[in-house]
């Protein structure tokens, strides 16, 4: 979802827009679950479920959703007998939910760095679809729509486990009044690639890196390299690495006269979701 945010500003702005999300995968299928496509009433797509096979019947559900203002779940697989005919020509088969429009939390979930999972009812016998739940990593809880507050700890229980695991997946939870299904939607942290030498090549992978989904942080000890006009796209500029810089360890020299040393200190004190690059001419 986090790569469609742009494409959805855009739809957005002249109209409702629906969302389609694979929740389930079985066998051979081109798109893993959480993978989205984004229509409008008007035949506007991006993204894809199934890099394909059945993005026009997915779009055609969305626009029926957004007409009928519910959410659904649906279908797709592939006999050998209707193998050129819609559906999947790989064999597999995938379901999808159909939503009318892109819900808030979900919106908010992609935007933000810090890592969350969305937990959506995609079939129940009383619970009405599109209810759940969000479960931020500092473990904070959010109830939406009518969700009763009994599942809310089986919930967040199985969100705890799948978030460090950067799963989305169903989940069957036993409930009083029968088996719920639950989409859980993982939101990873947001991966910051911290690049050492602010030099053309660093300008050719923030480039690259932030459609990517990265973070991207650019470090020198040189002023004039670190510039707006140089990195427009750069999320953030560190002159230098001593003191007040925010980066540890390090002396008070430039990071290009010490990057060897600097960096195999901070490779071994790195969180994870870093990723250090120290741009080189060197082909070691």
């Amino acid at each position: 979802m986090r790569s469609l945010l742009a494409d959805y500003e855009r739809m957005a702005a002249s109209g409702p827009v629906g969302r389609a999300v694979v929740t389930q995968v079985w066998g051979s299928a081109p798109r893993p679950e959480g993978a989205c496509l984004l229509a409008t009433a008007d035949g506007a797509m991006a993204g894809s479920v199934s890099g394909g096979c059945v993005e026009s019947a997915a779009a055609e559900e969305i626009r029926a959703a957004i007409a009928r203002g519910t959410p659904k779940r649906v279908g797709w697989g592939v006999t050998h007998e209707r193998a050129w005919e819609m559906g999947l020509s790989c064999g597999g088969q995938i379901e999808v939910f159909i939503e009318p429009s892109v819900r808030p939390e979900l919106l908010d979930a992609a935007r933000k760095p810090t890592g969350s999972v969305v937990a959506t009812v995609v079939a129940a016998q009383t619970i009405p679809l599109g209810s759940g739940m969000v479960i931020d990593e500092n473990g904070t809880r959010r109830r939406l729509g009518e969700l009763p507050g009994r599942l809310e700890e089986p919930i967040a229980g199985v969100a705890a486990a799948l978030l460090p695991r950067l799963i989305s997946k169903v989940e069957s939870i036993e409930d009083a009044d029968g088996v719920v299904e639950v989409f859980f939607e993982v939101f990873p942290r947001r991966p910051t690639l911290l690049i050492f030498g602010g030099v053309h090549i660093a300008t050719a992978l923030v480039r690259m890196a932030r459609p990517l989904g990265f973070r991207t942080v650019v470090a020198d000890g040189r002023e004039a390299f670190l510039t707006r006009e140089r990195f427009p796209d750069v999320d953030e500029m560190i002159l230098g690495c001593g003191p007040g810089s925010g980066l540890t360890p390090c002396s008070t020299t430039p990071v290009r006269s010490r990057a060897n040393r600097f960096l195999s200190a901070s490779m071994g004190s790195a969180p994870p979701g870093r990723w250090i690059c120290r741009p080189s001419r060197s082909p070691r």
